[in-house]
């Protein structure tokens, strides 16, 4: 039996945007045996009692992927980290860590968002560490929405701030880190988002040929890896 899947990450939804894109490309992924969101599905997750509301019309398409026999796996992402368990039971999506190994087509995949590779950055590094902290999110989440809200919008805007005062060398994601990653996990192939940065690396590591994948984000085109037993793991737009 063939399988069949596609890898996207980045895609920065938007409650106050056009969401139909993006309903429209789920009621057509129906024709993948898998999913894999790698992160950022969501510019801003303010917490499920937010999020299931703002979002309703896209957690209606995920379920109805998800029912018509698509396995949806989410990695959360920078934007995202706070999906929670109501978001899971109402999208049909099923919650996988950062890092995960993937074992498809003969290869061993390694799924990450992809923010840790960019260890040059050492003021997200430290932000991440504080903002991500386990102990702190209940506390978050315990904030009430108009103050969740207010947070939320300053952190993007901060964000934006800076990401415009970086060398993008800064925010991409460093050969070493990419390495050791792979390493650690005996990765034959790497996939990721988060640096917007879209490309397709190979390169010798430990005597053997390895494959990065770095998927596109969707702010002006959609697009990610596809997988199929025939054509193996090919770039893809749609």
């Amino acid at each position: 039996m063939s399988a069949s899947a596609l890898f996207i990450a980045d895609i920065h939804l938007d409650e106050e945007g056009d969401l139909s894109p993006f309903i429209g490309f789920l009621g057509e992924a129906n024709r993948y045996d898998a999913l894999y969101i790698l992160g950022d599905l969501f510019d801003a997750w303010l917490g499920d009692d937010i999020g299931l509301e703002s979002f309703e019309p896209v957690i209606t398409g995920l379920k109805q992927l998800s029912a018509a026999g698509t396995q949806i796996h989410f990695i959360p992402g920078n934007h995202d980290f706070l999906v929670g368990e109501a978001f899971y039971r109402a999208s049909g999506c099923q919650p996988l860590p950062d890092g995960t190994l993937l074992q498809l087509g003969g290869e061993r995949v390694l799924l990450l968002h992809g923010d840790t590779l960019c260890s040059r950055d050492l003021e997200y590094q430290a932000f991440r560490r504080q903002i991500q902290d386990p102990a702190k999110r209940p506390l978050l989440l315990a904030m009430p929405v108009a103050e969740r809200v207010a947070v939320g919008r300053s952190l993007r805007a901060q964000s934006r701030e800076a990401t415009a005062q970086k060398p993008l060398e800064v925010m991409d994601a460093t050969a070493e880190s990419i390495q050791q990653a792979m390493l650690e996990q005996s990765a034959s192939m790497l996939i990721h988002g988060h640096t917007h940065r879209p490309e397709t690396q190979q390169f010798e590591l430990n005597g053997r040929s390895v494959t990065r994948f770095v998927l596109p984000p969707w702010h002006d085109a959609a697009g990610g890896v596809e997988y199929d037993d025939e054509a193996g793991f090919q770039p893809a737009t749609f």
